[in-house]
């Protein structure tokens, strides 16, 4: 009887042993998901806070463009300054 609950207890622990590595194995591959998820925010928050931080257009380019707009207006669409007046 002794030799059978010894064997029991063997199979008992070898299916412990197969569950904790089984639980180690997933608790590993899901912090290493996580990581990579993490990772791919962070580059993605970075990029967002480059865009946000970063002007579409500076303010002298954006003057110099409305300037020439409205350098034509006046010159009635002509690229040279109508020296006449109506």
């Amino acid at each position: 009887m002794s030799q059978a609950s010894s064997s029991m207890e063997r199979h008992a622990q070898t299916a412990l042993v197969l569950i904790v590595v089984a639980l180690l194995s997933w608790v590993g591959l899901t912090v290493n998901r996580n990581q990579l998820e993490l990772a791919k925010l962070t580059i993605q928050v970075e990029n967002l806070n480059d865009a946000v931080t970063t002007p579409p257009a500076r303010l002298d380019d954006v003057i110099r463009r409305v300037d020439t707009i409205e350098a034509v207006v006046l010159t009635n669409g002509r690229e040279e300054p109508d020296d006449r007046r109506d």
